[in-house]
């Protein structure tokens, strides 16, 4: 669960640190007064889209840290074992965002992408807005709610691979049936050209040997002349550099016992004509194996030209010709193999086929069955949130058996009835504000058996709704908060009084400038904020009452 969110020079906020607790969890406050940028926090800290305009207004750089129990969250924690990133049973996400709009992503201290930060999010937290309802009126999101439902996502994965597969291999077919039209000419092409690069016979590795031995051969006069003036220079003659070291340094062994402090300059010089020596040996050995070989020379000229020109014509560097000629092998033996190779992919293709409609029939079982469930469940939720005669429907469409999706032979649509006698629609046909955010509650109770999402977070959950349906809206949430941490913005007193603990946003004006505060409000406190949400600016006695009696219902 969400134990603790930290936001600095954010939007309005300077410097806020929220704890949360266990259950449900509501935060209050007057239109305008910040509740907003908990919800853009999270959103930054769980890898949503940044923007440079949510920096505080002077500042360089905001952070948000956003610190979770992993308790409730095994899921969570095996993501962060599997990418080692794991920190026994904590998670720390952390969002920095610079004014000049770059920002970084961190879990348990380590960079990473900021997709990672949602993966890793949608296993943490679920946020449930104005923006996310409308989500419910995407045919892909009401699928996923279906699946998940019916504990499909195992066939799913299993149609979407053998769909995959088998559009990867007709395909594949495709091509090979086309390239059979013209694979005569094609073949004759490849043999010539595996003739010619057979003739040639370069070897992997040889381009780079022959460059060497034509460095080598093409300046052996050069190398040859020079090498021996420079060990004449080194050895040879009478005032050569060895001669001279060698002098210096007998002559120099002898001062030493003189003025012992020459012992280091001694050594230097001993170690320098040994260093000399050396290096003639060397020269010598080296020089002793340059040839000049007129004839190994045009060779290797030769060769390299011929090299040249045959990468030329197949536009590729001259160390990938062996390379080449494997590939062309290749496909010579795939198109004169070709009748055989069409007949066995037909003969796969076909295996794949009946093996997708296998699986996406049993997933269309599945659902059917999810469907039923679901159909029921949610209408009974709709009617405890105060809409009575409203009626939930899971639709199934057929999809033609000549164009299957990755996801299964049908779409689903989820239809609602808001009016007795009235038909069923869609719910982007149907639903107002107010509506679809009782629906997405009721889909969230109906479904929360399938989900192992520890903390949930809702805002307009309470849009277009008061009264007795407030009421009943704030029960449903409260009983989520038994199994899952469950927190809520909301401006209805009804929902407020409910929970189990109570935070108060405000903004206030520190030296000209708006900052937005939050404080957990004890009983006393509690019964002023209701009072408030009861009654307006001009809290009285009785609306006091009435807070009172709202919290003793509940608490």
């Amino acid at each position: 669960m969400l134990r603790e969110l930290d936001i600095s020079q954010l939007a309005v906020v300077e410097q806020l640190t929220v704890e949360f607790g266990g259950g449900f969890t509501v935060l209050t406050g007057e239109t305008g007064a910040g509740k907003s940028i908990l919800l853009d926090g999270l959103h930054l800290a769980l890898g949503g889209r940044a923007s440079s305009d949510l920096v505080r207004h002077g500042a360089s750089r905001a952070d948000v840290n956003a610190d979770f129990s992993l308790d409730d969250a095994p899921e969570a924690l095996a993501w962060l074992q599997t990418n080692s990133l794991d920190d026994d049973e904590n998670c720390l996400l952390r969002r920095t965002l610079t004014a000049d709009g770059r920002s970084r992503s961190f879990i348990n201290g380590q960079p990473v992408p900021a997709q990672s930060a949602r993966d890793l999010g949608r296993l943490l937290l679920d946020i449930h807005g104005q923006h996310e309802h409308q989500h419910l009126l995407q045919g892909s999101e009401q699928m996923e709610v279906l699946d998940s439902f019916s504990g499909a996502e195992a066939l799913v994965a299993e149609s979407q691979r053998l769909h995959g597969e088998w559009a990867s291999l007709a395909q594949r077919l495709t091509d090979l049936e086309a390239g059979q039209n013209d694979s005569r000419g094609r073949q004759e092409l490849l043999h010539y050209q595996i003739s010619e690069l057979q003739q040639l016979g370069l070897q992997p590795g040889e381009w780079a040997e022959l460059e060497s031995e034509q460095q080598r051969l093409s300046h052996a006069r050069e190398i040859l002349e020079q090498g021996e003036t420079i060990m004449n220079r080194l050895s040879a003659e009478d005032h050569s550099a060895l001669t001279a070291l060698e002098t210096a340094d007998r002559e120099l062994a002898g001062l030493v016992e003189l003025a012992p402090g020459l012992g280091e300059s001694h050594q230097l010089l001993t170690s320098a004509v040994i260093e000399v020596q050396e290096a003639v040996q060397g020269l010598r050995r080296e020089l002793e194996r340059v040839e000049l070989d007129p004839e190994r020379l045009a060779h290797v000229n030769q060769r390299i030209g011929d090299a040249l020109d045959l990468a030329r014509k197949h536009r590729i560097k001259p160390d990938e010709l062996p390379e080449q000629l494997v590939a062309m092998e290749a496909a010579i033996n795939e198109l004169t193999g070709g009748h055989q190779n069409i007949e066995a992919l037909r003969v796969e293709l076909d295996r794949l086929h009946a093996d997708y409609f296998e699986t996406a029939s049993q997933l269309s079982r599945t659902r059917r069955g999810g469907a039923d469930r679901l159909t029921a469940a949610v209408t009974a939720e709709l009617h405890k949130l105060g809409m009575a005669a409203a009626r939930f429907e899971v639709e199934l469409t057929p999809l033609t058996r000549e164009r299957p999706s990755p996801r299964g032979l049908e779409e689903t649509h989820f239809l609602i009835s808001t009016n007795p006698g009235a038909p069923a629609r869609p719910l982007s046909r149907v639903a107002s504000g107010g509506e679809l955010s009782r629906l997405s509650l009721a889909i969230q109770s109906a479904t929360m058996a399938q989900k192992s999402v520890p903390t949930l977070l809702f805002d307009e959950v309470d849009a277009g709704i008061g009264g007795a349906v407030a009421d009943v809206v704030g029960q449903q949430l409260r009983q989520l908060g038994e199994s899952r941490q469950v927190i809520c913005i909301t401006h209805l007193p009804q929902i407020a009084a409910q929970g189990n603990d109570q935070l108060r946003v405000e903004k206030i004006t520190v030296s000209n400038s708006a900052v937005t505060t939050i404080e957990k409000l004890q009983e006393t406190d509690r019964v002023e904020e209701l009072a408030r949400m009861l009654g307006g600016s001009q809290i009285t006695e009785k609306a006091r009452d009435h807070a009172r009696e709202l919290l003793t219902s509940w608490n």
